[in-house]
């Protein structure tokens, strides 16, 4: 056979194999079988064209989305500041209505930390001695309720007892509606850390739930007339000389910020 003649048969099959090609690209039951020789080419070209813009796009949305989600933690920090400012303009104006009418010289002060020593609990206050602060003073919130007193004194810090410390006691007088005396006084001591009594109420004195009780005046630096807290229980045991009262503070230390220390002992 010569090459001419190999030459044609190879022609006749390459022929053949284009006719069968067609003849599958236009019936394959209604489906191009073109379509299943160039889907994995149309795959690779949409990783390679389509697949990157998208890439692209979702990458932009992903970084939009955080900016937005830091604007709105801004948002919602610079919201909880003006709230907390509101709050201290508004405790401030408390005292200082409070204050003016009392007639008392007095110093701002902020609680700046707490200490609890071998069973003692301490509040730091941010003014001290240099700022004219002295031991023994009385140290009260914003209504002028008493929250405790000054037991130490450094240069520009000074150590609040507050009146639950089981340490502190203060000479207390108990108001008594109706009654004449119309007061009764006792003791007001912190028990636990937690909570206050008032002891040495005699047997006889008809107090009851919900009376005010007031500081006596009888401390050097402290005021008569201080409120201290009202008697939420009274607790009288058998074959006692005196009962005693729990006293609900209106006032929780945990919610005080700012505080004012009252100077002067005026009436």
């Amino acid at each position: 056979m010569s090459i001419n003649d190999l030459i044609i048969k190879k022609r006749v099959v390459i022929f053949f194999i284009v006719i069968v090609l067609l003849f599958f690209a236009f019936s394959n039951g209604g489906k191009s079988a073109l379509f299943f020789l160039l889907t994995p080419f149309e795959k690779l070209s949409y990783k390679i064209s389509g697949h990157p813009k998208n890439f692209i796009e979702c990458q932009n949305w992903q970084n939009d989305k955080s900016v937005l989600e830091k604007e709105i933690n801004n948002l919602k920090t610079e919201n909880a500041k003006l709230q907390i400012y509101q709050t201290e303009n508004q405790v401030l104006k408390n005292h200082l209505n409070f204050l003016d009418n009392s007639k008392n010289s007095f110093i701002l002060t902020n609680i700046v930390g707490k200490r609890i020593e071998t069973g003692y609990t301490w509040f730091l206050l941010d003014k001290g001695e240099k700022d004219g602060v002295n031991v023994g003073l009385a140290v009260v919130d914003e209504n002028g309720t008493l929250v405790g007193t000054i037991i130490k004194v450094e240069d520009y810090l000074s150590f609040l007892q507050p009146v639950f410390d089981s340490h502190s006691q203060i000479t207390a007088d108990i108001i008594i509606k109706g009654e004449s005396p119309n007061s009764v006084s006792g003791i007001v001591q912190g028990e636990y850390g937690l909570t206050m009594k008032m002891n040495y109420i005699p047997l006889d004195k008809p107090i009851k739930t919900g009376d005010i009780i007031i500081t006596s005046g009888l401390e050097e630096n402290i005021r008569r007339g201080l409120i201290i807290g009202e008697i939420a229980e009274i607790n009288k045991k058998p074959n006692a000389v005196f009962q005693e009262a729990v006293i609900k503070s209106p006032k929780s230390l945990s919610d005080l910020r700012v505080a004012a220390i009252i100077l002067k002992n005026l009436p």
